[in-house]
Formats: C-alpha cells, sequence, structure tokens
C-alpha cells in the first residue's frame, strides 16, 4: 500500500503538494504538515506530532500525541508508523525546509525505508530524493535538481 506524508517543512509550495500527493494514498500530516493538508484540500487519515510547531488539531482521523523531548523528528515517526502498516511505497512532501536538523533525519528516514524493502522518496517543486539498492531509469526532465544514493550496503 501506498503511503503519503505530508511533513511541515516551512515555505513549502502548497501548489505542488496538491497537484502531486496521491489522492488514493494513505495520508499521514506529521505535526504542522495537517495545515498543509487543510490548504491542498487534503483529508489525512492519521496526524502525528507532538504539536510543538502547531496546536492540536481538532479532525475526524487517528491523531497520535508524541512526547516534545523525543529521538527522531515527527516525520520520522510517521515513517515507521507507515512501515508498521505495511507500506510498499512512502512518498513524503514538505520535509526540505530551514532547519539542517530536520531535513538530514528526513533523508536518513531514506535509509530506514531502503532497509526495511520499502521504495521512499522525498519530494519537492525542485527536488527528489530516494534511496535504492539497484540500478534505476531516473527521469531527468521531470527534476531539475534531484539527489540520487545507491545503496553500497551488503554489496
Amino acid at each position: 500500500m501506498k503511503y503519503t506524508i505530508i511533513s511541515g517543512a516551512p515555505k513549502s509550495n502548497v501548489d505542488f503538494i496538491k497537484a502531486n500527493v496521491d489522492k488514493n494514498s494513505f495520508v499521514i500530516a506529521a505535526d504542522s504538515g495537517y495545515l498543509y493538508c487543510i490548504k491542498a484540500g487534503i483529508m489525512p487519515k492519521l496526524i502525528i506530532g507532538d504539536f510543538d510547531s502547531s496546536k492540536r488539531p481538532v479532525f475526524h482521523c487517528d491523531i497520535i500525541t508524541l512526547p516534545i523531548e523525543k529521538d527522531d523528528t515527527d516525520t520520522f515517526y510517521c515513517v515507521k508508523e507507515a512501515c508498521k502498516r505495511g507500506a510498499s511505497e512512502i512518498e513524503i512532501y514538505a520535509a526540505i525546509g530551514s532547519r539542517l536538523d530536520h531535513t538530514y533525519e528526513n533523508l536518513m528516514c531514506l535509509e530506514y525505508c531502503r532497509q526495511r524493502g520499502v521504495k521512499a522518496s522525498i519530494i519537492n517543486d525542485k527536488n527528489k530524493a530516494f534511496i535504492t539498492d539497484s540500478d534505476v531509469d531516473i527521469v531527468y526532465d521531470k527534476y531539475k535538481f534531484f539527489l540520487f544514493f545507491l545503496s553500497l550496503i551488503n554489496q
């Protein structure tokens, strides 16, 4: 099953999110990412966060409240929950922002997914990042910039 995670990176392109999120996927909002969902007209099925960057929302969906002090970002908790629920693919939006620590850990989510056999990518209007074990066809004309990691672990 495909999962989409909408994170809360500042200044993310709502129009891009609205146009590119697979509406048939299981949508999880990470903390303030639910605000992007509202703006994009997307109803999340689950919201996970500590709600330190936004108020705890009132939605007709499941909400998991995390402690403020924790080891992983809210987005990483969303990725772990999607994997736990059997995700085969995860697309993450609004996850590249002004905080390098959050952006880096969000990129580490991709390796976490790779190790579990889950296809995962972080996507915004200018970039797409993913990690893979194998050769892939890269579509150069869709994204001006992309980040491609070929995992050499266990090879």
